[in-house]
């Protein structure tokens, strides 16, 4: 499991150990106050404000296909096999979508 990371409202660095679960890693101010307690997330955020998660990984073009491939067969069947057997020539389309999309991804920066 790759640890999630969690910034407070002080901007201390908070990461998962487990789900639901957190621990004092790091303090803003340099201080070793505190680190290396362990809490439940809603523990935390009543304690130390809203926590934001930090995201450091870069978007994989091939995981978003697979995502937006499923999320798609989901929530809209027919609009499914229609991307995935593209009613003009039969080719699987979800890599121009998924480039579509990063591209929109990409534009919200």
């Amino acid at each position: 499991m790759k640890q999630r990371q969690f910034l407070d409202r002080d901007l201390d660095i908070w990461k998962e150990t487990a789900p639901g679960m957190l621990m004092l890693t790091a303090r803003a101010d340099g201080s070793d106050a505190g680190v290396g307690i362990v809490a439940y997330t809603d523990t935390v955020q009543t304690g130390y404000g809203p926590l934001t998660e930090v995201r450091t990984d870069d978007l994989d073009p091939a995981r978003v296909e697979r995502a937006l491939r499923l999320y798609v067969a989901e929530l809209a069947p027919e609009k499914h096999a229609e991307i995935e057997d593209h009613p003009a020539d039969g080719i699987d389309r979800y890599c121009d979508e998924a480039e579509f999309f990063l591209r929109c991804w990409e534009a919200t920066a």
